[in-house]
């Protein structure tokens, strides 16, 4: 039985879906990104939502209005869920993109569970990204967490076991609540630069679509992704041309990049090496001001040529 907060958009027949889940957090909205950029270029349709009304302090998490044309339109904070059939594909995938919530966690995920076990889903795959200690000009590390091996190795990646043991976020609940049902759960996590400032992230984003891309066999248009990872490498090359402070780290955190992957190590879950870096917090802060800076320029720019 269907959860009472879950409303259905479109009643359909699912094949063995696959469902690919990302939840925007205090951690960033570059997962919930990723599913969007899917929605969009797999043309899914929404097919349920869950209401918004039991899990969300709305005085912490406000409603946004948006203008369509000359109407305003309130956009509350909906996890939404999508529909796809791709060529090629024998199965169907479902798309599901939300917030993390701030109250009744527990209810959430019952809701999420009820309706994954009405489509009859097998497969729960998530991503995630999160700033770590790798430069901006190596390719971005994805892991991959799944106790499948072969599932594994349709990603082509080797799988790992997360050993953490401490506070975790709504895709962590959920996923460990339908791993209990016997749904195989996997886990897609992309390592940022943490002085490279972006939200979301273009290159984890185009780093997680393409490992979906691999694990599905699916073909995914990322030029406007590109675009954008273009754009956030020339802002950072900037910064660094201005920053001694900056190349330090930068050149620091290659060296690291560099002997790990020499020693075979997995990034990820190698141990970190002792680094002599400034402080990060100073870093991130003259990053974000020069970005906010350069983005402020352009937009006044554009305007004026409008």
């Amino acid at each position: 039985m269907l959860h009472e907060s879950i409303r259905l958009l479109e009643q359909r027949e699912f094949r063995n879906p696959i469902v690919i889940a990302g939840f925007a957090s205090q951690g960033g909205v570059t997962p919930a990104a990723v599913i969007q950029h899917l929605a969009e270029h797999w043309d899914a349709t929404a097919f349920a939502e869950i209401d918004p009304e039991e899990y969300f302090d709305f005085t912490v998490r406000r409603p946004f209005v948006q203008i369509d044309g000359e109407e305003r339109i309130l956009q509350w904070p909906v996890t939404r869920l999508y529909a796809a059939s791709i060529d090629g594909l024998d199965r169907d995938v479902v798309l599901l993109s939300g917030i993390e919530p701030s109250l009744r966690w527990r209810m959430f995920t019952d809701a999420i569970v009820s309706l994954l076990a009405e489509i009859g889903a097998t497969t729960f795959v998530t991503v995630t990204a999160y700033p770590g200690a790798v430069p901006h000009t190596r390719p971005l590390p994805v892991r991959l967490d799944a106790a499948d091996s072969e599932l594994a190795r349709a990603f082509g990646m080797e799988p790992t076991a997360s050993s953490y043991e401490g506070p975790v976020g709504i895709t962590s609940v959920v996923s460990l609540a339908l791993k209990a049902q016997g749904i195989e759960t996997a886990s897609l996590m992309a390592l940022t630069p943490f002085y490279a400032v972006a939200n979301p992230h273009p290159q984890a984003t185009i780093a997680l679509v393409e490992s979906l891309d691999r694990g599905l066999g699916t073909s995914t248009a990322l030029g406007e992704l590109r675009e954008q990872a273009a754009q956030l490498d020339r802002d950072v090359a900037t910064v660094i041309e201005e920053s001694p402070q900056l190349q330090t780290v930068v050149s620091t955190l290659e060296e690291q990049f560099d002997w790990i992957r020499r020693s075979k190590t997995p990034l990820l879950s190698a141990p970190q090496q002792p680094l002599a870096l400034p402080s990060s917090d100073e870093v991130i802060s003259d990053v974000e001001r020069f970005l906010e800076e350069q983005r402020g320029g352009r937009s006044e720019t554009s305007g004026r040529s409008a």
